[in-house]
C-alpha cells in the first residue's frame, strides 16, 4: 500500500483516523423476529445482516457449509447431534471489510440464538502503509479506499477476544518480518471490537432480556481472609551476686596473718 495515500506526514489516513483506530460500531441484536437469532452489524460505512435459524433436524438432501465463516470451530457441537445450525449472512452495504464484519455479525446471532459456543467470534483486519522513510506502519480495520490501494490485507477472527484463531486469511504474499506488525494490528482490533461488541450484548441481555429465554446471572464471591497472630514472650532473669571481701592484716611481731570472708 502506498504510503502517501494511506497516511499523512502526521500520522493520520484519509478518512481522519489513527493506524490503529477503527471505524464507528453499532450493533444491534434480534432484528429479525422469524430467525432464531439475528444481528445486524456496522463498521463504518459496511453493513451486515446475519439470521441463524436452528439447531434443527438434520436434513440430509441439503448441502451446506461445515465451516460457518469461521464459527463452526467455536460451537459446542457435540450438545447437538444429527442437527442443523444454518447462517445466513447479507452484505446490506460494502465500504470495505465486509469478510471481518460477516464474521461479526455470525457470530453476534448465534450468541443471540442461544447456540453453545467456546466463545464468541470477533474479526478485525490490518494491512500496512509503507511511508517513503521509516519502517511500513500497521493500519486496522481498513476501509475500501485503503484496500482499493493495493498491497497485503489480513483477516483475523479470534475467540472470545483471546489469541486462539478461528480465521487467518492473507490477500497476498508478506514476509514474515511484515506479518508481524500486520497480525499484531489484525488482533488489536479484534480485541477492541470484541469489547464493543459484549457490551452491546450485555445491554441488551441486561434492558430487554433474551429474547429466548431467561438469563439468570449469579455473581458469587468469596473472601478468604487468613490471619497470622505471632505471638514472642520474652522473660528476663536479673541474677545479682554480691560478693564481700574482708581483709584483715595484724602484725603481731613476725607472724603476719590475713582472714579473707567471702559472702553471698
Amino acid at each position: 500500500m502506498a504510503g502517501l495515500e494511506l497516511l499523512s506526514d502526521a500520522g493520520f489516513r484519509a478518512d481522519g483516523r489513527r493506524p490503529d483506530e477503527l471505524r464507528k460500531v453499532r450493533a444491534r441484536l434480534g432484528v429479525l423476529a422469524r430467525a432464531d437469532g439475528s444481528a445486524y452489524l456496522e463498521q463504518g460505512n459496511t453493513k451486515v445482516l446475519a439470521a441463524v435459524y436452528g439447531p434443527h433436524e438434520w436434513v440430509p438432501q441439503v448441502q451446506h457449509s461445515v465451516d460457518v465463516i469461521g464459527n463452526e470451530g467455536t460451537m459446542l457441537t457435540q450438545l447437538y447431534p444429527r442437527s442443523q445450525i444454518d447462517v445466513h449472512v447479507q452484505v446490506l452495504q460494502a465500504d470495505g471489510g465486509e469478510l471481518g464484519a460477516s464474521v461479526s455479525a455470525a457470530g453476534l446471532a448465534l450468541l443471540d440464538a442461544g447456540v453453545a459456543l467456546r466463545g464468541a467470534v470477533v474479526a478485525g483486519s490490518a494491512g500496512l502503509a509503507e511511508p517513503p522513510a521509516g519502517p511500513p506502519v500497521a493500519l486496522s480495520d481498513l476501509s475500501a479506499a485503503e484496500e482499493a490501494a493495493g498491497g497485503p490485507r489480513l483477516v483475523v477472527a479470534t475467540v472470545g477476544g483471546g489469541g486462539q484463531l478461528a480465521l487467518c486469511q492473507l490477500s497476498a504474499r508478506l514476509h514474515q518480518d511484515r506479518l508481524r506488525p500486520a497480525l499484531d494490528a489484525a488482533r488489536d482490533a479484534c480485541r477492541a471490537l470484541g469489547a464493543v461488541l459484549d457490551g452491546v450484548f450485555l445491554t441488551t441481555v441486561t434492558t430487554l432480556g433474551h429474547p429466548h429465554g431467561a438469563v439468570t446471572i449469579t455473581v458469587t464471591i468469596t473472601v478468604t481472609t487468613t490471619v497470622t497472630i505471632t505471638v514472642t514472650i520474652t522473660v528476663t532473669i536479673t541474677v545479682t551476686i554480691t560478693v564481700t571481701i574482708t581483709v584483715t592484716i595484724s602484725d603481731h611481731h613476725s607472724d603476719h596473718h590475713s582472714d579473707v570472708v567471702l559472702s553471698d
